[in-house]
C-alpha cells in the first residue's frame, strides 16, 4: 500500500469514527430529552395517582358463631379465622343465643390451631347461668367487637390504606393536591375497609398503592 492510498484510508476512518461518535451524542441528547420532557411534564400536571370516592356503607353488629357450652357460666366460642383483624383480645358485650340475650363479662380471644383449621376460638364469661346443659352446642350471634354497636361507616378500597406500627392513613386530593389524613380501621373484607376519620362522602382518595406521596404534592389524578 502506498503512502497517498494509506492517507485516503486513514482519512475514510476518521469520518466514520467520528460519524459513530456523532450519532451516539445525537441518540443520547433524544433519549435525554425525553426522559426531561416527562419529567416536566409531572411538573406541570402532577404525578399521575388512580383516585376513588369515600362512600357510605353500613357495618352489621352481630356475627354468626358456634359456642359450646362448657359450664353454666361459659361459653367456648368458635369464629372463622378471617375475622380476627377486626377482634379485640377482650370483649365484653351481649351474646344472643336462639333469641336470648346474655350479657359477656369478659372473654379472651385464643388463636390456638389457627392456622391449622382456619378457626379461632376464645371462651366468654357469662354475668348470669345458661339454661341449657355443658355441652351442648348453639348457633349464636355475636357482636363485632371492634365495630361497637355497628352501624353506618365510610368505606373506602382497600388499596387505598397505608399503616405502619403508628396507625393507618389515606391520601386526599383536593385541587390536585395530596392532603394525608389518619383513619381509624373499623371493619373490612377481601375489597373495602369500613374506616372512621376526618373523610366525607365522595371526597376523592388515592387508591394506587403508591410509595412515594407526600403531604402537598402535586398530582393527577385518574378517576378508576
Amino acid at each position: 500500500m502506498n503512502k497517498k492510498r494509506l492517507v485516503i484510508y486513514l482519512v475514510v476512518l476518521s469520518v466514520l469514527g467520528f460519524s459513530m461518535v456523532y450519532k451516539a451524542g445525537v441518540i443520547k441528547q433524544r433519549n435525554s430529552a425525553k426522559k426531561v420532557t416527562v419529567a416536566s411534564i409531572w411538573k406541570e400536571t402532577g404525578i399521575p395517582v388512580h383516585v376513588a370516592e369515600v362512600k357510605r356503607g353500613t357495618v352489621p353488629r352481630y356475627m354468626k358463631a358456634t359456642v359450646k357450652i362448657i359450664e353454666k357460666k361459659i361459653l367456648e366460642i368458635t369464629l372463622p379465622a378471617t375475622v380476627r383483624p377486626f377482634l379485640s383480645d377482650k370483649f365484653a358485650g351481649d351474646i344472643i343465643i336462639e333469641g336470648r340475650r346474655f350479657s359477656g363479662r369478659r372473654g379472651k380471644v385464643s388463636s390456638v390451631s389457627l392456622d391449622y383449621t382456619g378457626f379461632l376460638s376464645m371462651k366468654a364469661f357469662l354475668k348470669h347461668k345458661l339454661p341449657w346443659k355443658n355441652g351442648s352446642l348453639k348457633v349464636g350471634r355475636i357482636p363485632y367487637f371492634s365495630a361497637g354497636d355497628g352501624g353506618e361507616y365510610l368505606h373506602i378500597p382497600n388499596g387505598a390504606i397505608y399503616s405502619d406500627s403508628k396507625g393507618s392513613w389515606i391520601f386526599s386530593v383536593k385541587n390536585g393536591v395530596l392532603n394525608k389524613k389518619s383513619v381509624q380501621i373499623i371493619l373490612g373484607n377481601h375489597l373495602n375497609t369500613a374506616v372512621d376519620g376526618e373523610l366525607i362522602v365522595g371526597e376523592k382518595i388515592v387508591v394506587s398503592d403508591q410509595r412515594d406521596l407526600a403531604s402537598g404534592l402535586r398530582v393527577n389524578p385518574i378517576e378508576l
